[in-house]
């Protein structure tokens, strides 16, 4: 395909910041929001002349976070997907200072499309039920709805009193688990993965010894996996969740 390409080596950011004008605004600006929800866009002019003709050209990037600092990433990552999911406008840059809340309808989606996306794999039914239910409780529905915060912000039920940590925290970490250690054995569907621990008793109950689920743990941020088996009692037994840097 024939087009014009631009290679920039040596492009320097110059921030501009913007501030809420008219009605209902209160003077709200990208100052007063956390680092990895100010959305950025950057705009390429380009004064083109060719054999006597001359124009502008100009494009716009969708709304880009920039950080300085790689433990911002995994936060950034989770504003670009709520963004993308709820914003009609694409310039919208203070987006943020009001998040809209999603349906489970919408954000099921997403996660399963973000895990096709990073692992090739996405989530079926089942998995996303689990999902559901952890956010919004068992009588979760395509209309259940969960806010910015519950998503990246407040600590799941789960975490540990000492080390709390959100929804997308507990997801990201778990993306990371399989594409560096269990992609196979995902694309596989060997890892049944998201179980809660009451589902994974009624699906052991009365199996035969040695049957055995790969689940991932509920208390751990980081990515960490758990088998649990039924030994000759024909009970369930689970181990110590083995970690990410355990797999190294």
């Amino acid at each position: 395909k024939q087009g014009l390409v631009c290679d920039f080596k040596y492009i320097k950011l110059k921030e501009q910041k913007i501030s809420g004008t008219g009605k209902g605004n209160k003077g709200i600006s990208e100052g007063s929001l956390p680092v990895t929800e100010e959305l950025h866009i950057i705009t390429f002019t380009l004064d083109y002349r060719y054999r006597g003709i001359e124009c502008q050209l100009q494009t716009s990037t969708l709304p880009v976070v920039i950080v300085s600092n790689a433990n911002q990433i995994s936060s950034a990552w989770a504003s670009i997907l709520w963004f993308i999911m709820l914003s009609r406008d694409t310039k919208n840059q203070l987006f943020f200072s009001k998040p809209p809340a999603a349906t489970w309808a919408q954000l099921s989606t997403v996660l399963s499309w973000q895990f096709s996306a990073a692992t090739e794999q996405g989530l079926d039914k089942p998995q996303l039920k689990m999902l559901g239910e952890k956010l919004c409780g068992p009588g979760v529905s395509s209309q259940s709805t969960i806010t910015w915060d519950q998503f990246s912000k407040e600590a799941t039920e789960s975490s540990p009193e000492n080390h709390s940590f959100s929804f997308w925290t507990w997801i990201d970490g778990i993306l990371l688990l399989i594409q560096e250690h269990l992609l196979q054995l995902w694309g596989k569907k060997l890892i049944m993965g998201f179980v809660s621990r009451k589902n994974e008793q009624r699906l052991l109950k009365r199996k035969r010894a040695g049957t055995f689920l790969l689940r991932f743990s509920e208390s751990i941020s980081s990515g960490g996996i758990t088998f649990t088996w039924v030994d000759f009692k024909n009970d369930g037994e689970f181990l110590i969740p083995i970690l990410l840097f355990n797999l190294v």
